[in-house]
Parts: C-alpha cells; sequence; structure tokens
C-alpha cells in the first residue's frame, strides 16, 4: 500500500510513460487520423523520448524542478497541441511541487488540479467538448474522492483509471468543438478522442509502475 513516492519514483513514472508513449504512438496516430491529421503518433514518440532524457540528465531532489524540466523539454520536443497541453500540465503540476522531495495524495490531487487548470486555459475547452479533459477531469474527482476518504495512492490511482477508462469511451458519443477534430462535425460522433484515449493509456501505465 503506497502512501507517498519518492522522487526517484516520481522519475521511474516519468520514464515509464516516455516508453508508454513510444509503445502506444501508433495506436494514436490511427485514432487521431480519423478525426484530424494524425500528428498525435509523432508528438507522442517524440515527447516520450524528451521524457526520457530529462529524466537521465536531470540533476535535481525537486519533484517540483523536474515536471517542470520535462514540461519545458516535451514542448520543444513535441510542437503539436497535444504537446502544448501536456507541457503545460506537467509544468504546472510542477509549479506546485516545487520543493517536495516526496508526494503524498494530497500533493497529487493538488499537482492534478493544478494540471487541469492549465490545460483548460491553455485549450480553452471544457468537459463534454470531445477532448482529453474528458478522461482527466473524472480522472481527478477520483483522485479527491480517494483522498478525502483516505485511500492509498495506488488505490487512488485504480479509481482514477477507471474514470478516465469511462471518460474516454463516453467520448464516442460527443461532437468535436475545439480543434481541427471540429472541422469533422458530426462526423466525429461514434470515435473515441484520441487525446482522451492517451490519458487513459498512461494513468494505466502510471498505476502498474506504482504498483510493481
Amino acid at each position: 500500500m503506497k502512501t507517498f513516492l519518492t522522487l526517484d519514483e516520481v522519475s521511474s513514472i516519468i520514464l515509464s510513460m516516455g516508453e508508454c508513449m513510444i509503445r502506444n504512438s501508433d495506436v494514436l496516430r490511427e485514432l487521431d487520423a480519423a478525426l484530424g491529421d494524425g500528428d498525435l503518433g509523432v508528438t507522442v514518440a517524440l515527447g516520450g523520448k524528451a521524457l526520457r532524457e530529462v529524466v537521465e540528465e536531470t540533476n535535481t531532489d525537486d519533484i517540483g524542478t523536474l515536471l517542470i524540466n520535462c514540461g519545458m523539454k516535451f514542448n520543444q520536443a513535441a510542437a503539436s497541441t497535444f504537446g502544448v497541453l501536456f507541457a503545460t500540465a506537467l509544468i504546472e503540476a510542477g509549479k506546485v511541487t516545487r520543493g517536495h522531495k516526496e508526494l503524498d495524495l494530497g500533493d497529487i490531487v493538488k499537482a492534478a488540479e493544478a494540471a487541469e487548470s492549465g490545460i483548460k486555459r491553455r485549450g480553452n475547452a471544457k468537459p463534454g467538448d470531445k477532448t482529453m479533459l474528458d478522461a482527466i477531469v473524472p480522472a481527478i474527482e477520483a483522485l479527491r474522492r480517494a483522498n478525502e476518504s483516505n485511500k492509498s495512492i495506488d488505490k487512488a490511482l485504480e479509481m482514477a483509471i477507471i474514470a478516465a477508462r469511462n471518460g474516454a469511451e463516453a467520448t464516442k458519443s460527443m461532437q468535436s468543438r475545439v480543434g481541427r477534430a471540429s472541422y469533422q462535425g458530426t462526423r466525429s460522433i461514434g470515435l473515441k478522442d484520441p487525446g482522451a484515449a492517451a490519458v487513459y493509456l498512461l494513468l494505466e501505465d502510471i498505476t502498474r509502475t506504482v504498483k510493481a
């Protein structure tokens, strides 16, 4: 039962996230191609490599600094809508965890909430617009409920996975309202949002790493 994450564990999570992105790049490219231009596959492949480089090169005992460095490097490596939003999430999460050498569930919730706010601000989107937020928002709500119930981090992540999976599946019934996918109009209905799918895959990978 995990009650806090150390800097080394956060580093392992970031490395695993990078590998997850690279491993699922073809799947995400296909989902994105159905709604847009398919560049998400390239974005996550390049971004995943960038995350690995940051972890290997950064010498710090500060979790927030590590996250901010990851966000800046991801943005430089993968200039795209998803790249900007994911980088923003990392940077905003880093700002509220700066100075931390370990994170408990309360810290994780605060970091996730900051990431969500950053994505909403930069993406000018809201839940229901068929974006990554449709997986992120319910996942964070699950983390919040878990924290209020004094759950362990691994249990909280298990709850977040279910919420993110359901949120990603729910995007199939939505019409894309923002970004390139919005050009599809009603033709976007019936297709899963690739950003939401990516969030679910990453959460699943994070949970597996934490429980390893």
